[in-house]
């Protein structure tokens, strides 16, 4: 029986905040985590890589989360998360804050071949 290959689903997340949220919520699962940055035509994105889970006939298919990345998250190497009565702090970040969640950000210099050509705004 052959390998069913799917096409990978691309999802855009309308704020980097609420994509920072998704991330925080798989790390604090104990699932690892990083966020990958990607330059486009004079634009830098900033997006995870997931998989579907709990739909039998999509399992195993790849989703791309991603959101149009502008400020300090275009250069900066970490996003930090914390939340607490204050509400919720995210702030992007070269250096260790302790007390929150710390997610690495990785700069892809190239599309990798798991999500096809480039689906992106």
């Amino acid at each position: 029986m052959g390998v069913k290959e799917e096409k990978p689903v691309w999802i855009k997340i309308r704020k980097t905040e609420d994509l920072c949220r998704l991330a925080a919520s798989i790390v604090t699962m104990g699932q690892p985590m990083y966020l990958v940055r990607i330059r486009r035509n004079n634009e830098v994105y900033i997006g995870l890589l997931a998989v579907y889970r709990d739909y039998f006939k999509y399992y195993g298919i790849p989703i791309f989360y991603y959101t149009l990345c502008e400020g300090p998250c275009t250069e900066k190497k970490y996003v930090s998360f914390k939340i607490d009565e204050g509400g919720e702090k995210i702030e992007f970040t070269d250096k260790a804050i302790p007390g929150t969640v710390m997610i690495p950000i990785v700069e892809f210099e190239t599309m990798p071949s798991i999500l096809g050509e480039w689906k992106g705004e």
